[in-house]
């Protein structure tokens, strides 16, 4: 067999060779490119998680916030009563109900006086006496004078019979004596519901975690042993935490369902707290191994073709009666071959010259192939640059193939998105490059997608947490430059769950949406609307000098909630409550003036809602 290769004309011997060239090609690219797909697949799917795990830490975050003011009136409430006093109960249980009501997370609110016996309830007029001094949470406020609001643990509460993540605050008396305990329970099944609206998929989890290790809320709901075990020995808290407080990895066997999860994990502020979200990695992956198997497919498919054409060329090499007709219909059916091939395709010189090109090529550029051949392949090319692509030539070497991305001049001017992989080829005894040009279009139209669903919110259109954030940052570094001043407004809607449970959860997304167009309608092309989470919105008010105006653009923006909405062929009013941060005066950094927006709509919305309140330092 050798010396019949031997014996061959040179020019078949190049045939041949191309052929195996083009054919170990075929099958490293299609190799490498699904290893980059996969790559790129599992980044995209952790980015997700990342940032679902950051948009859950952020509404968990303002949910222990608005908690913890509860809990401090809550405590101011006590200083009024002597807990001890027989029938107290029923003196306070109004108040307490009042506040309670603020707040869905909240199941119950209760006041333990200092012998641990529950004396007031938020639910109940006539509390019936508890006595909680078994409990970990009432050694540890008798015994810790200085003790800030405590996350305990998720237990079955005694006064519901249902599971809540109860937190606790020691009450001081006059004199800085131990005087009793609030506790407000949040109910699991809140969690629940929160985590099932930010996971979405079939598939996925989310998680709240005490950063000891022990679990206070899941979706899918686990077993009820779950809540007694203590996770502190599993990699998240051993390897990933210690390592930064977010980020994402890979369970081979999950603690969810003891599957192979990716994990989005993230530390909640300054709380003791770790959220997680996952999803199945075979889930991740689906995607990729259907198209994996039908790039194999279709390599496989070329380089059988590449292996039936090679051995066509043999079989005619040693029948020398046919040897030319066989060769002329070896060379007929490879240019069959790469005309027919689904890419554009060059055969190319290293100085760039084209010696070739299939029939994809000439469709792509609108040029006949005798045009395009005996020209430099950068005239086509929109970019790289004439160095860049002669730069991409320069590292490919005969057993690695190098790919550049760059862009064709379409039909009237508009480019078309292309990767061109080069590798060595020899044609006719003369060394080649071989370029595959890959329409990427809609790669790129996916990952533009990608980046507007990371930036912007899918239901109002207007700029996620992360984009406003990054706004508010770029205007405060203006301001600082001018000496202007920033307006930073939090937005709630009031009553917007009782929307949800009465008109249903179709309404309130309509509501949501409306409530946007009203705000973006009020407000100039420099300012920004950012959705928070819920029914929260942020307002940036760039470069301005009065801070009146800013109190005039947050009470029209009160007043445009004034009139009715139309859900369901329903009038329905939907007021709004909106607190005022002001750089420099209220803060000097982004999350900071958030924070204290929000902490003035909460104080609007103990005062009655439906107005504008200012942040006040305390």
């Amino acid at each position: 067999m050798f010396a019949g290769l031997r014996r061959l004309p040179r020019t078949a011997r190049s045939l041949l060779a191309a052929g195996l060239v083009a054919a170990l090609a075929i099958a490293a690219l299609t190799a490498a490119e699904i290893r980059f797909d996969r790559r790129q697949r599992i980044g995209d799917g952790e980015g997700k998680l990342n940032a679902s795990a950051l948009a859950l830490a952020a509404q968990i975050e303002r949910d222990i916030q608005s908690v913890r003011l509860v809990m401090a009136s809550a405590s101011r409430l006590a200083d009024h009563y002597d807990l001890t006093k027989p029938g107290v109960g029923r003196e306070i249980h109004p108040d307490l109900h009042k506040l309670a009501l603020g707040l869905p997370t909240i199941s119950n609110l209760l006041l333990i006086n200092r012998q641990g016996t529950v004396v007031a309830s938020s639910l109940v007029a006539e509390q019936a006496p508890i006595v909680t001094t078994d409990r970990s949470y009432f050694a540890f406020h008798r015994d810790n004078p200085l003790s800030e609001a405590r996350i305990g643990e998720n237990n079955l509460s005694r006064t519901l019979g249902a599971r809540v993540v109860q937190i606790t605050k020691r009450i001081d008396g006059p004199h800085g004596d131990f005087a009793g305990i609030v506790l407000i329970g949040l109910r699991h099944d809140y969690f629940v519901s929160m985590f099932r609206s930010f996971v979405g998929d079939p598939d996925g989890s989310a998680t709240l975690l005490r950063a000891d290790g022990r679990l206070l809320a899941r979706y899918p709901v686990p077993p009820e042993a779950a809540f007694d075990a203590n996770y502190a020995g599993q990699a998240l808290f051993t390897d990933h935490l210690p390592a930064g407080p977010a980020g994402s990895y890979l369970n081979r066997a999950s603690s969810v369902d003891g599957s192979a999860r990716y994990f989005g994990y993230r530390r909640v502020g300054d709380l003791p707290l770790v959220v997680t979200v996952s999803r199945q990695e075979s889930a991740i992956l689906l995607p990729w191994r259907q198209e994996a198997l039908r790039k194999a497919g279709v390599a496989g498919l070329a380089i059988a073709c590449m292996s039936g054409l090679i051995a066509m060329i043999l079989v005619g090499v040693f029948r020398s009666e046919r040897q030319t007709r066989a060769l002329a219909a070896s060379e007929t059916r490879f240019r069959t071959l790469f005309d027919s091939a689904a890419d554009a395709i060059f055969l190319v010189r290293p100085d760039g010259t084209v010696v070739t090109a299939n029939r994809q090529a000439s469709l792509s550029l609108k040029l006949p192939g005798e045009k395009i051949a005996g020209r430099g392949l950068d005239q086509f090319l929109v970019e790289p640059t004439r160095e860049a692509l002669h730069d991409a030539l320069a590292l490919v070497d005969p057993t690695h193939a190098h790919a550049v991305e760059g862009a064709f001049a379409g039909p009237g001017g508009a480019p078309l998105p292309v990767e061109v992989r080069f590798s060595r080829v020899v044609w006719d005894d003369e060394a080649l490059f071989l370029g595959i040009a890959r329409d990427i279009s809609e790669r790129r139209a996916y990952q533009a997608q990608l980046e507007r669903l990371a930036s912007f919110d899918e239901l109002t259109q207007v700029p996620k947490r992360a984009l406003f954030l990054d706004r508010l940052e770029r205007a405060l570094a203006m301001a600082r430059r001018k000496d202007a001043l920033v307006g930073v407004l939090f937005i709630d809607l009031d009553r917007f769950k009782t929307i949800n449970d009465t008109l249903g959860h179709a309404a309130g997304d309509e509501l949501l949406q409306r409530a946007a167009i009203r705000l973006l309608g009020a407000l100039r092309q420099v300012d920004t609307v950012g959705r928070y989470g819920g029914d929260e919105f942020v307002v940036l008010l760039p470069e301005l000098q009065d801070a009146s105006a800013i109190e005039t653009v947050a009470n029209k923006l009160c007043d445009v909630f004034q009139a009715p909405f139309d859900l369901k062929g329903q009038e329905t009013v939907v007021n709004a409550s909106v607190g005022i941060a002001i750089f420099p005066r209220d803060g000097e950094t982004g999350e900071a003036l958030v924070r204290h927006a929000d902490e003035a709509m909460y104080a609007a919305k103990l005062a009655g809602r439906n107005q504008v309140r200012r942040y006040l330092a305390s």
